[in-house]
């Protein structure tokens, strides 16, 4: 049913590089599950930029480059790599590094991996993980490695490989990565106490689809609310299953025109989009 059928009809491998098909469909397992959520603008009148996934788009023209260098490898050679995306968190608050090996040669001896987190300004790297793998990888192959991480946040990490033996080139045996980590297997609520002056924002991580954040000041009256979903959360920086707040009273979702909370312990409240209370606690802000 899209561009790469007529392909598929005659034998051929080929990719539908599409997040959700069809992008308004609610009941697929990716959408039911959390994994993607629909478009309700797909193929309308309201089909704007803001529609657009562009962390899939990218995702996909990579996918497109990297198989269109292929042909410029030296046949038979090895070539050790690491990619910006190759780091992911996963469904146990996990990190994991996916190391491939993008010549045309195996690689036969063994290989070190680094992870190292850097300051946003990719200054100050320290290694978190370190690693050698033993018995090479194929033509083609990859391999991923886990580790415990349960950070969250924006952060960004360097990763590195090497290997014993010559590759055809070692441009690609290290890159930085950009990742902003949700929690997976709960809500978590960080930072905590949250800084107005340094820290910014603080953030509802983990949240399911459409949930809504209350906090109340210490008197006990409701100073700020804000729903998952919301368009404006978008335009702060949240992602999908996250709500961040600026440490604003007021309805203001970002903060225009709003004075700031004082230093106290707020109470918040989490309810999911049937209004069931998921979660009850405090928060200690500091001006």
């Amino acid at each position: 049913l899209s561009d790469h059928a007529p392909f598929w009809a005659r034998g051929y491998d080929a990719i539908l590089g599409i997040e959700n098909y069809l992008p308004t469909d609610t009941t697929t397992v990716g959408v039911r599950r959390g994994d993607y959520r629909i478009n309700a603008q797909y193929h309308s009148m309201v089909d704007l930029p803001d529609s657009l996934n562009y962390g899939l788009m990218q995702r996909v023209t990579r996918l497109a480059v990297g198989t269109l260098a292929q042909y410029g490898v030296g046949v038979g050679e090895p070539n050790l790599a690491v990619y910006n995306g190759d780091l992911r968190g996963d469904s146990e608050d996990n990190l994991r590094v996916r190391v491939g090996n993008a010549g045309f040669g195996a690689l036969t001896e063994s290989f070190a991996v680094r992870v190292s987190q850097c300051q946003l300004d990719s200054t100050d790297c320290e290694p978190v993980y370190e690693t050698r793998v033993a018995g090479g990888l194929v033509s083609g192959g990859n391999t991923e490695l886990r580790f415990p991480w349960r950070r969250f946040g924006e952060q960004l990490f360097l990763l590195e490989v090497e290997a014993s033996e010559d590759e055809v080139t070692l441009e690609d045996n290290r890159t930085f990565q950009y990742i902003s980590l949700i929690p997976q297997r709960g809500i978590v609520v960080f930072p905590n106490p949250f800084r107005l002056r340094s820290d910014g924002k603080l953030r509802f991580s983990g949240l399911p689809f459409k949930a809504e954040v209350r906090i109340y000041a210490p008197t006990g009256e409701l100073v700020w609310s804000a729903r998952e979903d919301d368009a404006r959360q978008r335009r702060l920086g949240s992602r999908a299953n996250e709500i961040i707040w600026l440490g604003v009273n007021g309805a203001s979702l970002s903060g225009s025109g709003a004075a700031m909370v004082g230093s106290g312990v707020y109470m918040y409240t989490i309810h999911d989009a049937d209004g069931t209370l998921l979660q009850k606690d405090k928060v200690a802000v500091v001006r």
